[in-house]
């Protein structure tokens, strides 16, 4: 399997073959997770799925490897993808929509604010060490049980649960070192 790096490259010069590789690499996680999102939604998560990895190639050239991968880019990239599909299936449920509902000034900033909050916790939760990063990846981005973080991580459930309030705990108390209302 080629290494991520690689697989930069191929999306940037051969994309066809990029995308073949990124597809093979990440295509199963992309797919689990999304399908956690939008369960009982099999067509939205096969484009959800497609337009994830579309993204990925359309941002190739601002991606940066970190930590030798691109993994956290493609959970999140996926993620938001899937969350934003589920919102719109939500909304498309609901009656016709006021004009009420539609953003004002004011829910726009606040939903930048929101979008520079979120950048800070993705910062701070790359600084954690390897083991705590995996936990709260498996648990908060894959949605993952507890009783699974432990069994992939070989961990006790109490183990887990023990790091993951300690992590909310220090991510809390940094946030309010940085001006972040929690």
């Amino acid at each position: 399997m080629l290494e991520d790096t690689q697989i930069l490259l191929l999306l940037k010069n051969a994309p066809e073959t990029g995308l073949w590789e990124l597809t093979k690499k990440y295509g199963g996680l992309v797919k689990m997770l999304i399908g956690r999102i939008l369960p009982m939604h099999a067509q939205d998560v096969e484009e959800c799925v497609a337009d994830t990895f579309i993204r990925i190639w359309k941002n190739c050239e601002s991606i940066t490897v970190q930590n030798g991968s691109i993994k956290g880019y493609v959970v999140c990239a996926a993620r938001s993808i899937a969350i934003d599909r589920y919102r719109k299936l939500k909304r498309e449920r609901r009656a016709d929509l006021d004009e009420e509902l539609l953003p004002t000034d004011e829910t726009m900033q606040e939903m930048i604010e929101l979008q520079a909050d979120v950048d800070i916790v993705h910062t701070m939760i790359q600084e954690m060490n390897a083991v705590d990063r995996e936990i709260f990846t498996r648990r908060y981005l894959l949605f993952e049980s507890i009783k699974e973080v432990a069994l992939h991580l070989n961990m006790g459930e109490k183990a887990v649960e023990s790091r993951l309030f300690r992590g909310r705990k220090q991510l809390k108390l940094q946030l309010q070192e940085r001006g972040v209302t929690v």
